[in-house]
């Protein structure tokens, strides 16, 4: 098969990275790929690669699209864009196209991919379309439910969920789920290469570290103050690492308040080593939080991330706090007091246990496209 995915990740590299699993995964088993991206490839794979022109927004308002330098982009930007994606994806003539995101968000990239969507179906042998989503998607209003359950009717032949249906169902995050006019089908967590590797280093005994870890922005901020101070009311070891995007003044402040018990120091490459030998850990939830909690294994304190209205990661720590992986904390009710309480809670409740022994999504989302493939050549006959 042919193969095409179009990435667009606009802050964090999450989705990019799941894109990229998949594109390698699809040229391991022998399947021409190309992946087109909108965002700053953070690594070239043995498959073919498109770097489209940069685009980018700010935290807090994604709607206004920036290029590279940040300056707002103009319509004749968005139509050479749109002209340079069109035109590689025709000549690439893919048997099998990968949307990822859309038409269940990513509506700023419309210019973009409607266009290539027409020029796609207009074909005398169209390819099959589908959407890659991530386990859980933000909440939307009904007006935009209803445009998206149409979008997909019209575009989409496959909704592949990279997610399992047991610990975050899509109709938990889009209500009209059942109305899909596409299949749905679950590949499992798409896990990295490196998360896979600490699956084996998770010891039967915890270190008695408490491991903090947040990322840039005023949440992030105030989960690591926190933490500090939690972890002056506390007798055992922690170790707070802050994200490259948390302010040089706050990682200052915290440094500050070191103690022989209180580590302060920006993240760590075996930061997935550490989840793996800590007596709890304590974060937000974005996915590959998740999947380095459920591979580590380890007792979990998640505060989800609730700022500009987004419900993505209180989704996700719903479900998995009812299996029991994870306590969780709204970030308007975190305090050291509270944090310490979740903490005695998620190690007298979590065992060490793998709720799954199989993470390995991007070669089940190739056995998906593969077999679903074949359905949709017998359906278009």
């Amino acid at each position: 098969m042919r193969v095409a995915i179009y990435v667009q990740h606009l802050l964090g590299t999450g989705h990019l990275v799941r894109m990229q699993a998949l594109a390698e995964a699809l040229h391991n088993a022998g399947h021409e790929t190309l992946l087109a991206s909108g965002g700053r490839l953070s690594e070239m794979g043995p498959y073919r690669s498109l770097q489209l022109p940069v685009v980018k927004t700010l935290p807090g308002d994604f709607l206004t699209l920036l290029d590279e330098n940040l300056n707002e982009v103009n319509d004749s930007w968005k139509a050479d864009r749109t002209d340079l994606l069109v035109s590689a994806i025709q000549k690439f003539t893919p048997n099998i196209m990968v949307i990822e995101t859309w038409p269940f968000g990513r509506r700023q990239m419309r210019f973009e991919i409607l266009p290539l969507m027409q020029r796609l179906i207009a074909l005398d042998t169209p390819p099959m379309i589908v959407s890659s989503i991530r386990d859980v998607l933000q909440r939307r209003k009904q007006k935009r439910r209803i445009q998206t359950l149409s979008e997909v009717e019209r575009y989409i032949d496959l909704v592949l969920v990279h997610g399992e249906e047991t610990l975050t169902p899509l109709s938990q995050s889009f209500e009209e789920a059942e109305e899909l006019q596409a299949n749905v089908a679950y590949s499992g967590y798409i896990a990295t290469h490196r998360q896979e590797s600490a699956k084996e280093e998770a010891p039967s005994t915890p270190s008695g570290e408490i491991v903090v870890s947040a990322g840039g922005g005023a949440t992030g901020s105030l989960l690591l103050k926190t933490a500090a101070r939690a972890a002056f009311m506390d007798t055992r070891s922690w170790r707070l690492l802050v994200g490259p995007n948390v302010e040089a003044t706050v990682f200052d402040v915290l440094q500050k308040q070191q103690s022989s018990r209180l580590i302060v120091e920006r993240n760590r490459k075996d930061f997935r080593h550490l989840l793996a030998h800590c007596a709890a850990s304590v974060s937000q939830f974005g996915y590959n939080t998740a999947l380095d909690l459920l591979i580590a294994g380890c007792p979990a304190v998640v505060v989800p991330y609730a700022d500009d209205g987004e419900t993505e990661q209180t989704q996700r720590a719903e479900g998995f706090e009812k299996r029991g992986y994870v306590v969780s904390i709204e970030q308007d009710l975190i305090t050291p007091e509270s944090l310490l309480s979740a903490i005695q809670k998620a190690q007298f409740h979590r065992t060490r246990e793998n709720p799954s022994q199989d993470f390995n999504g991007a070669v089940h989302s190739v056995e998906l496209l593969e077999s679903h493939y074949q359905k949709f050549l017998r359906k278009n006959a």
